[in-house]
């Protein structure tokens, strides 16, 4: 996977995954007006919902979110959220 990972720029179109992982979080800018860092981005989604992770859209204010059930080139900041382990 090439997504880079760093913060999020200023500029509209670039678009951030945080992965909340083993390490805390992970986080993944792409830049939606560019095709080949979308196919990245989709490839990401797909892998991580079909490992049991549930993809939320976050507000601006980041305190709230939407859950995505299919990929969104547009959707801003997503967080991924693990799946819970019973025991």
């Amino acid at each position: 996977m090439t997504l880079e990972q760093t913060t999020l720029d200023s500029e509209d179109d670039v678009m951030e995954y945080e992965v909340l992982d083993s390490t805390g979080h992970t986080t993944h800018t792409w830049k939606r007006k560019n095709a080949s860092s979308v196919t990245e981005a989709r490839l990401l989604y797909d892998t991580l919902t079909k490992a049991g992770y549930l993809a939320a859209r976050m507000t601006r204010s980041k305190t709230q979110g939407e859950m995505m059930t299919e990929f969104d080139p547009s959707a801003g900041r997503v967080m991924f959220i693990p799946p819970c382990a019973g025991g």
